[in-house]
């Protein structure tokens, strides 16, 4: 989940910093390498901050040093995941143009991250509960644009539910994606106080910029 879910904020902070695609995903394949290497995740000290913050550190830092492999050695250290480089300039270049700080936009790509994971575990239940169907149609209240969603009569007619029956569906997988939202971040700062401060900072970044990654309300 680690390799897959903040190579592509690691990347757009290094492009942010001025580094051009090539150097931007070598730079992150070797610090991943080097992460596991020292055992880097295992010094993260949750009472000394969260990490978001410890990781973009640690990252700011191999960037100044500029770590590179040998050319005889093999590139990532036998880690294999070239299918993430080959989305990862693509996805960069369609984004919007902005003015933020490639911390700021270190951050946002973090949090749009945590999000598409805590879905991802939503979708997993459902799917495990023969309920595919209903996320389908209930994802864009979550995640998608106002023009994605669905009316719950449209929802009612396609399921053949009643719409107070949507209502209700809507609501419980509302509360059971907070709780994962919620999960998710815990593991990533050291008690609770922490846990609301990194929550109310997400929930800020999820408008900020030209495009919002937030979920429905």
């Amino acid at each position: 989940m680690f390799c897959e879910s903040f190579w592509y904020p690691l990347y757009v902070f290094a492009r942010r910093c001025g580094a051009d695609h090539q150097p931007a995903q070598d730079q992150v394949q070797d610090f991943l390498v080097e992460m596991v290497k020292q055992d880097l995740l295992a010094k993260a000290d949750s009472q000394r901050g969260s990490f978001r913050s410890y990781l973009l550190g640690v990252f700011r830092n191999f960037l100044k040093k500029d770590y590179r492999k040998s050319q005889t050695q093999k590139r990532g250290g036998g880690f294999h995941i070239s299918s993430l480089e080959e989305l990862t300039e693509e996805r960069f270049a369609a984004q919007p143009k902005t003015e933020l700080s490639p911390d700021i936009e270190f951050d946002r790509m973090w949090a749009a991250a945590i999000l598409k994971h805590s879905v991802n575990r939503l979708r997993e239940e459902y799917e495990l509960a023969e309920r595919s169907e209903l996320f389908t149609f209930l994802e864009p209240l979550l995640t998608g644009s106002a023009a994605d969603r669905l009316s719950n009569l449209e929802i009612s007619e396609r399921l053949g539910i009643s719409v107070s029956g949507v209502g209700v569906s809507i609501h419980r997988m509302r509360r059971r994606f907070r709780e994962i939202l919620r999960d998710e971040v815990s593991g990533t700062v050291g008690d609770k106080d922490e846990l609301e401060e990194e929550l109310a900072y997400l929930r800020g970044l999820f408008s900020v910029g030209t495009q919002s990654i937030s979920p429905a309300p």
